[in-house]
């Protein structure tokens, strides 16, 4: 049985994004049922500010000390984030009336603080199915200090004690401390994942400059250096032709955000300062044409998100993360407001851009 519009056969049917080869005609199934999962944004650039489903209020404290994080669960009814205090930080979560609708967020269901050895929150990633989540930062618990992986289980998307485990024998943990690391993301059967970082292919730290790492794992999820293969590394600064890079108030900085579910789109950006003062800010994005195969990366300079002309707040880019929308096809910029180190600390806001 096949499907005509007119006399034009009918091979593919979207909705939204989302491929659908399975049509159900009277409860009666004509076809096998498969999905293709979003390559994520075609064009960054169309993105636009999205009023009335931005969370701006005053309500949700996510910051004393140190990072701050969040992930929205795939289908939008959920917002998982941490709060941090310097080396202590607790998960919490809300829940959306409406999914991605950020102006509907309710009451925060905060998780006990956690201290995890002098861990300074720098990175943060929730699997898909809400089983597992990892947190990146630096421990000064060593005389020079260096970067740790946390790994953690979960269950249902409820963020807020997880069952760690620290891997401090991990591919970064000879580095020093910051050095600029993002968890970019797994794939879903724990072979393979990506981070971004300032430290190069040879391990060496490069100030300011960003390379992404992809790397192969022999046992799933585990980060454990003994299991490790470095496949790839890709210079992001060298692909933009970045020169020159920040100095004393003045070039540009790079680095990465997130990365779609499908490993196939990372989010970069570019910052460029004068006398301090930052004269533009722009989201890029990444694509690979195949999936999480860095190798495969290519960027297209002259489409990205101008957020000194889009973002809201003017010239203050207090951006804590990012994140992909619905659908992949939209950004969720997370925001602070208020006083860094004082008694309320930052509050979170949630801005849209569809």
């Amino acid at each position: 049985m096949a499907i005509y519009v007119g006399r034009n056969k009918v091979s593919k049917i979207y909705i939204g994004r989302n491929e659908i080869t399975n049509i159900i005609t009277n409860k009666q199934s004509v076809g096998n049922t498969t999905a293709t999962t979003s390559t994520g944004l075609s064009d960054i650039s169309t993105l636009t500010y999205d009023s009335a489903r931005s969370y701006t209020g005053d309500t949700y404290p996510i910051s004393r000390y140190g990072g701050a994080f969040f992930y929205p669960k795939d289908d939008g009814t959920r917002l998982a984030y941490t709060y941090s205090d310097y080396n202590t930080h607790s998960h919490r979560y809300i829940d959306l009336g409406t999914a991605w609708d950020f102006s509907t967020v309710g009451t925060s269901n905060n998780g006990s603080s956690i201290n995890l050895t002098n861990h300074y929150q720098t990175s943060w990633w929730v699997n898909a199915d809400g089983t597992r989540i990892f947190t990146g930062g630096y421990s000064n618990s060593y005389a020079s200090g260096w970067d740790d992986i946390y790994g953690g289980t979960i269950s249902g998307w409820d963020v807020r004690s997880p069952s760690w485990t620290t891997y401090g024998n991990n591919p970064r943990s000879s580095w020093g401390a910051h050095t600029s690391y993002t968890m970019l993301g797994w794939k879903d059967d724990g072979t393979k994942w990506l981070m971004g970082t300032s430290v190069d292919a040879s391990g060496t730290q490069q100030s300011y400059r960003h390379y992404i790492k992809e790397y192969s794992t022999s046992v799933a999820f585990s980060q454990d250096a003994s299991y490790q293969t470095l496949e790839n590394t890709f210079d992001l600064g060298g692909a933009l032709s970045i020169n020159p890079y920040y100095s004393s108030g003045n070039g540009t900085t790079v680095g990465t955000r997130c990365m779609n579910r499908a490993g196939t789109q990372i989010i970069a950006q570019t910052v460029v300062y004068s006398s301090s003062t930052i004269q533009s800010y722009n989201f890029y994005t990444l694509d690979l044409s195949t999936a999480f195969d860095i190798s495969t990366a290519t960027i297209d300079s002259s489409k990205s998100l101008d957020l000194l002309t889009v973002h809201q707040g003017g010239s203050n880019f207090g951006i804590n993360d990012v994140k992909y929308g619905k659908d992949e096809a939209e950004l969720i910029v997370g925001q602070g407001s208020g006083a860094y180190g004082s008694t309320n600390g930052v509050k979170g806001r949630w801005l849209v851009y569809s």
